[in-house]
């Protein structure tokens, strides 16, 4: 009889450790898809900032380049 029980009580055990195992195993997995989605959307982070940079610079070339011809239209409109 005790025997019985506490083979039970083992049985108990073994399936509650097994479920624990694979609440684990699916959390792992769970956290590998989180991970991966981090390091795209890290990845798609640095590519914009990339772009904007680069359209920052463009913007900036751009600018200089008007503020060169408003300064060489100034030159030109003004009677010497």
């Amino acid at each position: 009889m005790a025997n019985e029980r506490l083979t039970e009580q083992f049985a108990a055990i073994e399936r509650k450790i097994e479920r624990l195992a694979e609440v684990c195993r699916s959390h792992e997995a769970e956290k590998r898809q989180y991970l991966e989605k981090i390091a795209q959307l890290e990845a798609e982070l640095r590519k914009r900032l990339d772009i904007e940079k680069a359209f920052a610079e463009e913007k900036n070339v751009i600018r200089s380049k008007i503020e060169n011809l408003l300064a060489r239209l100034e030159d030109i409109e003004e009677p010497k």
